[in-house]
């Protein structure tokens, strides 16, 4: 089983249709942003319309889609009300889209769900129950991968034990975790709810010239204000591996983009947070900056261009380090080889 029950209950009749007005409290707000999402909005909008959770809205903003995903999603707000489309006239990024929806929201609790990926019914009613009981400003579950044609379940993508606990996860310790890893994939990848008073107070937005690991960004700007992150082991929240989606190790310009990230959000936050803190972040920046370099190395090496990989060998890639990255790469393929010839493995984290 991917998932025990966790000790509290919540309902589980069928969510009954609610039509929100304005005079009423709505307990949570589902921001989509969407962006040539017609193969997988209407998956997104059914799970957010099956929540347990008493009131919820469900808020989607159409990013200067060019296909379908306007038209599907207004079919959807026609047959419930609680469902609210906005359109942005041109593709701003996810950052944007998000900032949009923060600021028409009127859910106690912000709940992300990007427009491929769904959740299980009970996700935002027991997240908020944690976040209620702990006082915590966010809360986070585990995330299961799952596949996008048939929703099939792949695994976890964080282990149990670094979830497992029984108090909040301050920033130093969340920093460590966005360390880069061959093992577990930064925590940057998490979803939590977030309380809408705490983004209000402190005026947190989401960095619109982001557009790859804004998540990541947003999360330690709340956490370098102040905000109580509860996390659970429980995985409620479904992750989609689309066949089109490209790894952030494989694509030189996107490791650049995210190192240059990486160290603005260290200066961005240096007043406001502990030494220990932007040392984790900082090493963060310079593995980035090393795999940056690994994969124009490697990319070298393919297109036989000798000297150019020549060069950064004695530049900024150490001996060591690239003797490192093609001895796990060649493990990693060794893996996913048995992996794939022994479906009892098939999903587990290589």
């Amino acid at each position: 089983m991917l998932r025990r029950v966790p000790p509290w209950s919540v309902r589980t009749h069928p969510p009954r249709i609610w039509s929100v007005s304005l005079s009423e409290r709505v307990d949570a707000s589902v921001v989509i942003p969407a962006y040539n999402a017609e193969a997988f909005i209407v998956d997104a909008l059914a799970a957010a319309q099956k929540q347990t959770v008493q009131a919820v809205e469900i808020l989607v903003v159409d990013d200067g889609s060019t296909d379908g995903t306007r038209a599907l999603v207004e079919a959807v707000a026609q047959r419930d009300p609680r469902v609210r489309l906005f359109r942005q006239p041109t593709n701003r990024g996810p950052s944007a889209a998000r900032n949009r929806a923060f600021d028409e929201a009127r859910g106690d609790w912000l709940v992300l769900l990007d427009a491929d990926d769904t959740m299980d019914p009970e996700r935002i009613a027991r997240l908020i129950a944690l976040g209620n009981r702990h006082k915590a400003d966010l809360v986070a579950d585990n995330i299961v991968r799952q596949t996008l044609a048939d929703r099939v379940a792949l695994g976890l993508v964080f282990p149990r034990a670094m979830f497992e606990r029984d108090r909040p996860m301050p920033l130093p310790e969340y920093a460590w975790h966005e360390r880069i890893s061959d093992e577990v994939p930064p925590i940057g990848f998490i979803h939590p709810i977030i309380r809408r008073s705490f983004v209000e107070r402190h005026g947190v937005r989401y960095p619109e010239a982001i557009w790859c690991g804004e998540d990541s960004y947003f999360t330690t700007l709340c956490l370098a204000h102040g905000a109580v992150l509860w996390t659970t082991a429980e995985a409620y929240y479904r992750y989609t591996m689309r066949s089109d989606s490209l790894s952030y190790r494989d694509d030189p310009e996107i490791l650049a983009e995210l190192e240059r990230q990486s160290r603005r959000l260290v200066d961005e936050i240096r007043p406001m947070v502990d030494g220990v803190t932007l040392g984790h972040l900082s090493k963060r920046a310079d593995d980035l900056g090393r795999m940056y370099h690994y994969r124009r190395f490697t990319q070298a090496l393919k297109d036989r261009q000798i000297g150019e990989a020549w060069n950064l060998v004695w530049g900024p890639l150490p001996v060591p380090y690239i003797l490192h990255r093609l001895l796990t790469a060649m493990t990693r393929r060794l893996n996913n080889r048995g992996h794939q010839l022994d479906p009892q493995r098939a999903g587990e984290m290589p």
